[in-house]
């Protein structure tokens, strides 16, 4: 696969990359990790954005013991790397983004309470508009499958995962129906509606704690 990268051919030079990356984190290599982020680079530069993607999921070496370090490497937050990945129409970017921005779990109380009695979670540089429809294109995406070299999944289904955790493998568009569910429901980021709110836990009603909500928002129904 070196060799093959060595003649400049995107394609080869992503896939050489992505090899790096998984011996990199097994190894605990940082030097082959660095490579593997040159190389993802090397495929952004030539207008690829598969490259944007890959650096803002790029696994983390626990020694990094190089110079440049990873973060200057990186140059940008991994974050900004997969914003502009999501941005460029890339789904498992948008399904990684979007999840992943939303790290603190939202609790089942809040259908109860008005948004404002609350925080709104930090979605930045994302606007609320972009934010939302990354979480919706990525539950519309069908599962991403498997690639050559299981236990490790494609970047979105990593979204809702510790890095290397496996070989339990979240849904991401389960994940991301789920969330806007709970999102609706809440009013968190957008207008509370409890009825779309209910359409997106039907639509996946055995996935995660979803079955838990739907019994909320019909409680909440009852009441009224």
């Amino acid at each position: 696969m070196k060799s093959a990268a060595a003649t400049g051919d995107t394609d080869y030079i992503y896939q050489y990359g992505k090899e790096l990356e998984v011996q990199a984190f097994v190894n605990n290599d940082a030097a082959m990790m660095a490579e593997a982020l040159r190389s993802y680079r090397q495929v952004f530069d030539a207008g690829d954005m598969r490259g944007s993607e890959m650096l803002g999921a790029a696994r983390t070496i626990r020694d990094w013991n190089l110079s440049p370090s990873r973060t200057e490497m990186l140059g940008i937050p991994a974050m900004e790397w997969t914003l502009a990945a999501a941005r460029s129409g890339r789904v498992a970017a948008m399904c990684r983004y979007g999840i992943g921005r939303l790290k603190k779990r939202i609790p089942i109380e809040w259908i109860e309470e008005t948004s404002t009695q609350r925080p709104q979670p930090d979605i930045r540089p994302a606007s609320k508009e972009e934010f939302i429809a990354f979480l919706e294109e990525c539950a519309r995406a069908k599962r991403i499958g498997f690639p050559p070299n299981p236990p490790f999944g494609d970047v979105a289904l990593y979204a809702r995962k510790r890095r290397g955790s496996s070989p339990g493998l979240a849904n991401s568009p389960g994940w991301a129906t789920t969330l806007l569910g709970k999102l609706y429901a809440t009013g968190t980021l957008v207008e509370k509606d409890h009825a779309l709110a209910m359409q997106y836990f039907q639509s996946r009603p055995k996935f995660g704690d979803a079955k838990d909500w739907i019994a909320a928002l019909d409680s909440q129904s009852e009441q009224r």
